[in-house]
């Protein structure tokens, strides 16, 4: 095997192996979604991408635009 012995670790044959009985198998998961959380969520991502959309248009209004225009030719 290339690299080496890797010890115990079996890569993805021990994904498919039968689950042990000491383990909790989950059966169902609820998940549900407050109207809190999805407006914090919505929140935190209009900030982001508010952020990331100020940066730099705050360095092209500093700049002149015929020097822009000046360095490119």
């Amino acid at each position: 095997m290339p690299g080496g012995d890797r010890g115990s670790n079996k890569g993805f044959s021990g994904m498919f192996s039968k689950p042990r009985p000491d383990v909790d198998v989950i059966d169902e998961l609820d998940v549900s979604v407050s109207s809190s959380d999805f407006f914090k969520m919505a929140t935190l991502g209009t900030a982001i991408s508010l952020i990331a959309t100020c940066t730099p248009a705050v360095t092209v209004i500093r700049v002149n635009p015929k020097n822009i225009l000046s360095k490119h030719s």
